[in-house]
């Protein structure tokens, strides 16, 4: 957990860009790159769930009827562990699409052929005086795929607890 925490000091997006960095740009860098950015907030949540799953009192009476420790795992702490998780997947998703934006904007996504939103943007972004809606609409795009991941994360946050 230290090195999540060392992890954490450094902002998603240099992370992601490091990756991209040893890694090369195209789109399953990009993927990849991205959920090693994320991955100590699941980390996180993930740890911090099974600490509390585990010390619930049906854990204890599974523990003390002699349920295998894989049982245990598999039965009672991997389900009630899921929620939680799946409720801050959503939430990312988001945060994961403006970043492979950001990325595809710098040039390190996908190559040009690919139809992505973020070169869009960054192909828009010098005809923006004469041809606005180059910009407008992959804009547009991004903006109601994040506010839709939020207001589906956020119901299932409100679900799981």
């Amino acid at each position: 957990m230290r090195l999540i925490d060392v992890l954490f000091a450094v902002p998603e997006l240099l992370v992601a860009l490091l990756a991209i960095a040893v890694f090369g740009s195209g789109t399953a860098n990009v993927v990849i790159a991205i959920g090693l950015a994320s991955a100590p907030s699941y980390a996180r949540l993930i740890r911090s769930q099974v600490l509390t799953v585990r010390e619930s009192e049906f854990v204890q009476a599974a523990r003390t009827v002699g349920r295998h420790p894989l049982h245990l795992i598999a039965r009672h702490v991997m389900p009630n562990t899921l929620g939680p998780v799946l409720a801050l997947a959503a939430v990312s998703a988001g945060g994961a699409v403006v970043a492979g934006s950001a990325l595809s904007y710098l040039g390190l996504g996908p190559p040009p052929p690919a139809p992505d939103w973020g070169s869009m943007l960054a192909d828009g972004q010098s005809f923006l005086q004469t041809a606005w809606w180059l910009v407008l609409f992959p804009g547009l795009a991004i903006a109601a795929v994040v506010i839709s991941a939020s207001v589906v994360g956020r119901s299932l946050r409100t679900r799981s607890t």
